[in-house]
């Protein structure tokens, strides 16, 4: 089997992992935020962690949140674009990564990047 060349992205949600293959990071944002729709749970999922990112949207994050990532989702989706356009992709994961707020220490949004020549074909 050739070589594989870029990156999978494996993004866990602690329930259904999705991944994406690009040839970079910035190939990756690139997508994440073209297609954001896709990405939707993620941001609605953010709830539920303590995160750097959620501090960027105090209007959404907030405990005075002003709108819903749920519920306002063209409004949210608009900011977040705005806020990624000027994040590199380390700086994303690192602010995306959180632990839970019900006291568990693991992340509940997870984003890790794998070589594709690190994966095994079976």
């Amino acid at each position: 089997m050739a070589k594989a060349n870029g990156y999978y992205y494996i993004i866990d949600l602690g329930y259904d992992p999705m991944i994406c293959v690009a040839k970079n990071d910035t190939a990756f944002m690139n997508y994440f935020i073209d297609n954001i729709d896709e990405f939707k749970d993620l941001f609605t999922s953010m709830y539920l962690t303590e995160s750097e990112f959620q501090h960027r949207f105090p209007k959404i994050y907030g405990r005075s949140k002003k709108y819903s990532a749920y519920d306002d989702w063209d409004y949210c989706k608009e900011k977040f674009c705005r806020e990624l356009r000027d994040m590199s992709f380390k700086e994303f994961v690192d602010e995306l990564e959180g632990k839970c707020n019900d006291g568990n220490d693991t992340p509940y949004v997870c984003i890790t990047r794998r070589k594709q020549s690190e994966v095994m074909y079976i």
